[in-house]
């Protein structure tokens, strides 16, 4: 960045270098469970109608499933 580019902005090389630095990826410290915190995941699966939705709900939950209806 050019010396009348950083004073637009209101940077001085010191700020600069400290934003680069900031910048920099780390080394992950931990597993990813712990970084992220509890992750949900999900399938979602379109169907033809109504009564195509409610037949694989039914199914879905006798198997164990957590399952919501949606539309959209």
């Amino acid at each position: 960045m050019d010396e009348q580019s950083r004073q637009s902005v209101g940077f001085d090389e010191d700020d600069l270098a400290a934003l680069l630095k900031s910048l920099t990826p780390q080394e992950p410290t931990g597993d990813a469970d712990q970084m992220l915190g509890a992750i949900q995941y999900s399938v979602v699966v379109d169907v033809d109608g109504e009564r195509a939705q409610a037949d694989l709900l039914e199914r879905l939950a006798k198997e164990g499933y957590t399952c919501r209806a949606l539309m959209s």
